[in-house]
């Protein structure tokens, strides 16, 4: 993966929150950085974004997200 889509990163924001309680009042911060980068793509009205142009924190989580969805290999 080397670009970052909106609606994949909007995806993965929903699954995240939807793993945290109801009534969390802060956001985790896996959810803050990913939150972040989310706002910066909108304000500049960014469809997609390199991952070099990341934080290591953003890249590190993207591609681990990437990784957990991806379809287990033929066993």
């Amino acid at each position: 993966m080397e670009r970052i889509e909106l609606l994949q990163l909007e995806a993965w924001i929903n699954r995240l929150r939807a793993g945290q309680p109801r009534d969390a009042v802060e956001l985790s911060a896996p959810l803050q950085a990913l939150a972040e980068l989310y706002g910066r793509m909108i304000y500049a009205r960014q469809t997609s974004v390199e991952l070099s142009a990341l934080t290591a924190t953003q890249r590190q989580l993207l591609l681990a997200l990437a990784a957990a969805a991806a379809p287990a290999g033929p066993r």
